[in-house]
């Protein structure tokens, strides 16, 4: 088996100051081995749905995707949360109703809301430039919906902290809401004064912002005085879970960060994002575990030259009883209820799957994430 690069992953709470209290920010870390100085790229999340669950604000999803692309190219990639949100201390407190029952809608509060996450972003940003393994002068922001969009608003508060700006499926209220067009417009505004090209990354079929609002969106960014590129080359079904997939993105990507006098160095160990028909069917037995505190694990028992029988078990599905067979390098599951989940090898010791959730209306909602092999 090829040895695969160590990714050094670790979390700490770093100590601020915002809006007069005290409190620790809860940071993840993933970086390549060795000392640096590494090109940086800085992920800000998103929301929690409606906002009406509370269970959800404290739990930390990892961009493993993103993670995984950019620290097997040599860059160091920092995940902070902010007040209140995945591990950080702090009340969670970006633009709810008076009741607190559900996000806000409506100017008055949303954008409040959104000025307290990025005085969050730019005090943990200064936090991050610090570190000795973090080349101040090669920083790129970027972020998945809520983050998105403050990622380009803070690189227009602070041009001078930033390479780049990467905005995955950004937005601040979804498009079905009356003010959703001065609410986001008014934020990604914010990000004019950057000065330099932005990228925006859009895929069809999203809920929350299509790609008609979104063009809109741009379109008056760059009118505004902003610069930027437009990509939204994807398969139907991706939608809000665009940054889950980088074999789409990834080209475009790294055409903008070249422009932008900040390279991704190709490497051999990188994921690929596609099947490989080639690869055996032995290569799938063992026991695969969720790629950074994801709640997943699968394992394969047996192989015969033609079908896998293996267990998952998720913490969304029960424990069940796989007995499909792989074809083109993909090992499929069905459900019953049309919903079907995928697994292929991206290397020897990582595992992408895919779910599929099946809508009522026929359109499928796409999740990626990513187990490692338990050598244990």
């Amino acid at each position: 088996m090829r040895e695969s690069p160590k990714v050094i992953s670790e979390r700490l709470m770093a100590p601020l100051v915002l809006d007069g209290e005290c409190v620790q920010l809860a940071v993840r870390i993933y970086r390549p081995d060795g000392v640096g100085p590494f090109p940086t790229l800085i992920n800000h999340h998103g929301s929690t749905g409606w906002g009406d669950n509370p269970e959800l604000f404290a739990m930390y999803w990892a961009p493993v995707g993103t993670i995984e692309y950019f620290v097997s190219r040599n860059w160091c990639v920092v995940v902070p949360s902010r007040r209140g949100r995945g591990g950080s201390e702090g009340m969670y407190d970006e633009g709810f109703t008076p009741e607190r029952d559900h996000y806000a809608v409506c100017s008055r509060y949303s954008l409040p809301g959104a000025d307290r996450a990025l005085t969050d972003i730019d005090a943990v940003t200064e936090v991050v430039r610090e570190w000795s393994f973090v080349d101040p002068e090669r920083i790129v922001a970027s972020g998945v919906s809520r983050g998105g969009i403050l990622s380009v608003a803070h690189a227009g508060q602070r041009p001078d902290l930033y390479r780049g700006v990467i905005n995955f499926v950004g937005g601040w209220i979804g498009g079905k809401n009356p003010e959703h067009n001065h609410v986001n417009q008014t934020l990604f505004n914010r990000g004019v004064p950057f000065g330099k090209n932005t990228l925006w990354v859009y895929a069809p079929g999203d809920p929350f912002y299509s790609l008609a609002n979104t063009r809109k969106y741009f379109e008056k960014f760059v009118k505004a005085g902003g610069k930027g590129v437009f990509f939204d080359d994807f398969p139907d079904g991706i939608g809000h879970a665009a940054e889950q997939f980088p074999e789409h993105w990834g080209p475009a990507v790294g055409a903008y960060l070249a422009g932008q006098g900040v390279s991704l160095r190709e490497e051999s160990h990188a994921i690929r994002y596609r099947p490989d028909p080639t690869r055996p069917t032995s290569d799938f037995v063992g026991k695969w575990e969720g790629a950074y505190d994801f709640p997943a694990s699968v394992r394969i028992r047996s192989v015969s030259s033609q079908r896998v029988d293996g267990e998952y078990r998720f913490q969304i599905f029960s424990q069940t009883k796989l007995q499909s067979g792989i074809k083109d390098g993909v090992l499929q599951h069905n459900f019953k209820n049309g919903a079907f989940i995928e697994f292929f090898l991206g290397r020897e010791d990582v595992m992408i799957a895919t779910y599929a959730s099946e809508k009522k209306d026929g359109q499928r909602t796409l999740t990626r994430f990513l187990l490692k092999r338990d050598l244990d």
